[in-house]
């Protein structure tokens, strides 16, 4: 999609888009022209619509972006630092500048697999 075809521009924020797409769903527009006004593709839009519409398909861009910042929250990994011995061991690696794959071999080794020809 080239940016010319966009009405708003790229440079939106998040609140911005959802704030757009609010106004812009209440007029009843579809999906295919919404995700052109918004630069995005399609399934995006869809997506935003099915997961933070409200009761009755109503979609209201401050509950979204409550629902969605949940979400994230909800799966969003925790760091692993109540190992005091993998913290260790993490801190000495990364002093001698390994790299991630070779860190990884070497504290669990367990998962490694031979490939085979």
């Amino acid at each position: 999609m080239d940016s010319e075809d966009c009405i708003y521009g790229v440079d939106l924020t998040v609140t911005d888009e959802r704030d757009a797409l609010q106004v812009i769903r209440s007029k009843g527009i579809d999906i295919s022209t919404i995700s052109r006004i918004l630069c995005r593709h399609v399934s995006s839009v869809y997506r935003e619509l099915e997961r933070n519409s409200g009761s009755f398909n109503i979609y209201l861009a401050e509950k979204a972006h409550k629902k969605a910042v949940k979400r994230r929250k909800l799966h969003s990994p925790k760091p692993v630092t109540d190992n005091k011995h993998l913290m260790m061991c993490v801190e000495r690696l990364l002093r001698k500048e390994y790299s991630p794959v070779l860190y990884e071999k070497m504290l669990f080794p367990e998962n490694m697999f031979i490939m085979p020809m």
